[in-house]
């Protein structure tokens, strides 16, 4: 499929770093691993924020703390409603990013959001990785793309199953991918829109 974004409007990447103790003592939330959410802030209306399944073991642990009804809050309100029941707070950063294919985004986005939840192997950051590389533009994405490997590069390409391409993605060496990793990987993309 060929690169198409559909929106000057920029993908942001919300970027929460782990909670501190000063945090949860000051805000009364439950202490986190951080966490990565992917918003387009368009009629569209895509949010991306991948939690653990309900049912869970990591769902079932974190439920007399965070009672959540819905696996995945749709918007970024929801997110940080501080008497709800995911981030709590605003992210530590949020970086737009400009010239992605949105159209992409969703579509994956979609395919993704209810997969089988691995908070080393397929986390949040793991799905906004996904998503932010297979968006870039060609040129982009190999700039990049220096620190991917091999098989990194072949799942990015949109074809076939997805969920087989995702299986590549989860065994490469970012199989822990984490928030600041992401963050990495957007302030670079970002300078190259510069």
């Amino acid at each position: 499929m060929q690169y198409a974004p559909t929106s000057a409007m920029p993908v942001l990447a919300h970027i929460w770093e782990p909670t501190s103790v000063s945090v949860v003592a000051n805000l009364g939330i439950m202490p986190d691993f951080g966490h990565v959410a992917l918003e387009i802030p368009t009629a569209m209306g895509v949010y991306v924020s991948y939690w653990p399944e309900l049912d869970s073991l990591l769902g079932l642990a974190t439920y007399p703390f965070k009672p959540r009804t819905l696996r995945n809050p749709a918007s970024h309100q929801i997110e940080v409603d501080y008497n709800g029941f995911y981030m709590q707070r605003e992210p530590t950063v949020t970086i737009p990013l400009y010239g992605l294919n949105v159209e992409r985004i969703s579509r994956d986005w979609q395919r993704l959001s209810d997969t089988p939840y691995d908070p080393i192997r397929w986390n949040c950051a793991g799905v906004s990785k996904y998503l932010l590389l297979a968006a870039m533009r060609p040129a982009a994405r190999e700039e990049v793309e220096q620190s991917l490997t091999n098989s990194d590069r072949d799942v990015l390409k949109d074809e076939g199953d997805i969920l087989v391409r995702v299986g590549v993605l989860i065994s490469s060496r970012f199989v822990e991918c984490a928030p600041d990793d992401i963050c990495c990987l957007a302030e670079t993309y970002a300078q190259l829109r510069e």
